[in-house]
């Protein structure tokens, strides 16, 4: 991963696995074009010039950061006996020196997170799958639209010979109906099959329309993985996003870069047990094997949206 001056001046968490850190850039999806909202049926070139930034759109698109991270330590536990990997994904849509210049002007509107994972050794038979994911669904504080309809009914009458000549009756009616709105950011998060048998999860996280603030910048998701034999397995993230610019949207992706890191169970709980600083040191840095029953409770109290709800899958039993 290279360098960038304009990330410099970010720290990382020590408890965050060193080797599982990804910070990347977008770009725009090719072939994409940007559309604008409320359904006007007008393309917007990315190269074009965006009048409120002053660059073109894939300029400031590429000045859009996220930062992906295996958060440690790594919990061990078991599901009816089977060994369980519970894990916490670290999500971070950076700001940059240059995005910090235009915090109303560019914003995430959506954005979807894809987790693979796979047997090491590429043995699907043998690979993890997944049991609990959080959230499965999260509906942020709403946000409250008040609305106003007038309707105007104006009706003309000339009944002949029934009023002087030259004269009309007119009746005027408006009748107006007040209604609010709710909106706010919201996920859902869905256990999928990527082919026969690669496991997936897929996080569509949305920003409250009404606000227009983006999506929340610093996500804690969670999955837990039965693991039978504690077989080493890669996981794999993907991103895809809305960038919007006032009126203006562009579907993008993460720039080349891919965070792909292998876990290994068996080597977790060697090493935290041999840490040459003490178990304790062991068990907050490398992976809390504690073999205690899954529950959901673990994976909600790991997340930072309060009040989500555990995805659970037919491998949970």
């Amino acid at each position: 991963m290279e360098a960038n001056s304009e990330l410099d001046d970010y720290q990382y968490d020590d408890d965050l696995s060193e080797d599982a850190i990804l910070v990347t850039p977008f770009e725009v999806c090719p072939d994409s074009l940007g559309e604008l909202s409320g359904g006007q049926d007008e393309s917007i070139d990315p190269d074009s010039i965006c009048e409120e930034g002053g660059e073109t759109y894939s300029y400031m698109i590429s000045n859009a950061r996220v930062r992906a991270a295996l958060k440690r330590p790594i919990r061990l536990c078991k599901c009816v006996g089977v060994p369980v990997c519970l894990m916490i994904l670290e999500i971070e849509l950076l700001e940059t020196k240059r995005s910090r210049q235009m915090p109303r002007l560019m914003r995430f509107k959506s954005v979807e997170i894809t987790a693979e994972f796979k047997d090491a050794e590429g043995k699907s038979k043998l690979g993890p799958e997944i049991a609990m994911f959080c959230p499965e669904t999260y509906t942020g504080k709403p946000t409250f639209v008040a609305h106003q309809i007038k309707t105007a009914l104006k009706l003309k009458l000339d009944p002949a010979g029934a009023i002087p000549v030259g004269l009309k009756l007119e009746f005027d009616r408006t009748h107006t109906q007040h209604f609010q709105q709710s909106f706010s950011v919201e996920i859902t998060g869905r256990a999928l099959r990527y082919g026969p048998r690669t496991p997936i999860v897929k996080w569509d996280i949305k920003e409250d329309e009404s606000l227009k603030q983006g999506v929340p910048k610093q996500l804690r998701l969670v999955v837990a993985v039965k693991n039978p034999d504690e077989r080493a397995f890669n996981i794999k993230l993907n991103f895809l996003a809305y960038l919007g610019f006032n009126a203006v949207e562009f579907r993008v992706r993460k720039k080349g870069s891919v965070l792909s890191t292998k876990v290994d169970p068996k080597s977790l709980r060697e090493r935290a047990l041999n840490d040459e600083l003490g178990r304790q040191h062991g068990e907050k840095y490398q992976c809390r094997a504690d073999d205690e029953e899954l529950t959901g409770l673990m994976l909600e109290v790991e997340t930072n949206m309060k009040d989500s709800t555990v995805g659970k899958t037919s491998a949970f039993g």
